[in-house]
């Protein structure tokens, strides 16, 4: 009864040409939860993983019901990402048989996909720098468990994985960046700038810096409490992320799919 409403309740959105997203609705991926009506979330009808078509890449909404490539390809036996210790959230299959997680695709300016717009498989794994699977993940406290990035404040190289500083709550943006030719300034888009500050470093949304070169906060226009108090609730969120973390450190729910033994199909021909 469940996806039958969900399927209801998005192709009557659809049918008058804009779709809001329920308020417990949030992409798993861009954690953002606006919807466009060619842009909805999707639903997995198997483990009910919520994602955009444009963060998973799915241009089409499909006419039936539809799962995540995990149900799809690996329902009974669970996955994990080769890029995070994160073992749930939205999959994607990598070019050489493996999974990892679509944001930790986005992330990492190493990986990439081999199709832009179904965003598969996830490819270039190997070229990710060597240093990055050394790297301490200042929330889970893993080092060398996965791929990780760092802080992007000027001199600090705090490193996390991605989706642990998504459980943290860390400061995480994405901008398009355009091309500025145009007297708009509105031109075609030419790529993405992504910004990722540790807890020490995470600036308040309206006091971020536009640019991503020397990005952080203007020290002359926050009072010395006030960022203390942020820092500190900060740091809070990080602790009570890893808490979840270690809680959750279990494989994503899979399905119990019945195998029939080969012996069953051991006929004798007379």
């Amino acid at each position: 009864m469940d996806n039958f409403e969900k399927e209801s309740y998005f192709q009557s959105q659809v049918s008058e040409g804009h779709v809001l997203a329920d308020e417990d609705a949030i992409c798993c991926i861009c954690l953002d939860g606006e919807c466009h009506s060619n842009n909805v979330i999707l639903f997995c009808d198997l483990c009910n993983l919520a994602v955009h078509q444009e963060c998973y890449g799915v241009p089409h909404i499909p006419d039936g019901p539809w799962v995540c490539r995990r149900c799809l390809y690996s329902p009974s036996r669970a996955v994990s990402c080769c890029l995070c210790p994160c073992r749930r959230g939205a999959f994607k299959q990598t070019d050489d048989g493996d999974w990892a997680h679509v944001v930790c695709a986005l992330w990492i300016p190493e990986v990439g996909f081999a199709n832009s717009v179904f965003l598969e498989p996830i490819d270039s794994i190997d070229r990710v720098a060597t240093a990055r699977w050394k790297l301490t993940c200042c929330i889970c406290k893993r080092r060398g468990f996965g791929a990780c990035i760092q802080c992007h404040k000027t001199s600090c190289y705090t490193a996390f994985h991605v989706t642990c500083a998504q459980q943290a709550g860390l400061y995480m943006k994405v901008e398009p960046i355009r091309d500025v030719g145009t007297l708009s300034g509105d031109g075609p888009l030419t790529g993405f700038r992504k910004t990722a500050f540790c807890e020490q470093h995470s600036p308040k949304e309206n006091e971020a810096q536009e640019s991503s070169d020397n990005s952080g906060i203007e020290d002359d226009t926050t009072s010395p409490d006030s960022l203390a108090g942020y820092h500190a609730k900060m740091q809070e969120k990080v602790k009570h992320a890893r808490k979840l973390l270690a809680e959750n450190s279990h494989f994503g729910p899979v399905l119990s799919v019945p195998v029939i033994p080969s012996s069953r199909f051991d006929f004798t021909i007379v």
